[in-house]
């Protein structure tokens, strides 16, 4: 979940898949990060979100779980 300040200045919780939609969509003005805020109408952010990841995974499992 991914904290987020809606246009009319309020603050919620959205999935992490939602996201883009909210960005292209203009209805956030800013969304949080780990190194904090991001001004999502002018700060570098990316352009065209994809909702899902079609592709091989190619992350590193997290040591503990599975193979």
């Amino acid at each position: 979940m991914i904290l987020v300040r809606f246009e009319d200045g309020s603050f919620r919780k959205v999935p992490a898949a939602l996201l883009g939609k909210l960005i292209n969509s203009k209805e956030i003005t800013h969304f949080r990060r780990s190194s904090g805020w991001v001004d999502a109408t002018s700060d570098s952010v990316r352009a065209h979100f994809s909702p899902s990841y079609h592709g091989q995974e190619r992350r590193r499992r997290p040591r503990g779980t599975g193979n």
